[in-house]
């Protein structure tokens, strides 16, 4: 079991799932396992617009206003949300044959 799985065992949040979308995402090469979890996730679109509403609760006003917690956790649904959709067009050329 490895290390985040150990930490994640309870009943995983968004921010906790982007999170670790985000952890397997950046470290190549993805293990078969992972992938299948990502491939998974990246067809459930209820999740995705989860994360695609999540990422968009960064506040714009002013610096002194930025609750930096809800910045870094909208930045991490962000880049969940662009992996899955990265998984979604492998899926896509996978199917239509283009490599």
């Amino acid at each position: 079991m490895r290390l985040y799985e150990f930490f994640n065992m309870g009943n995983p949040t968004i921010i906790g799932q982007a999170r670790k979308i985000d952890r397997i995402w950046s470290f190549q090469p993805i293990s078969q396992k992972d992938m299948n979890w990502l491939v998974r996730l990246s067809k459930d679109e209820a999740f995705i617009g989860k994360l695609y509403w999540h990422s968009q609760q960064m506040n714009h006003r002013s610096p002194a206003q930025t609750d930096h917690q809800l910045l870094n956790d909208a930045g991490t649904c962000a880049s969940a949300y662009i992996a899955l959709r990265d998984v979604q067009r492998q899926l896509e050329r996978k199917g239509a044959g283009i490599r």
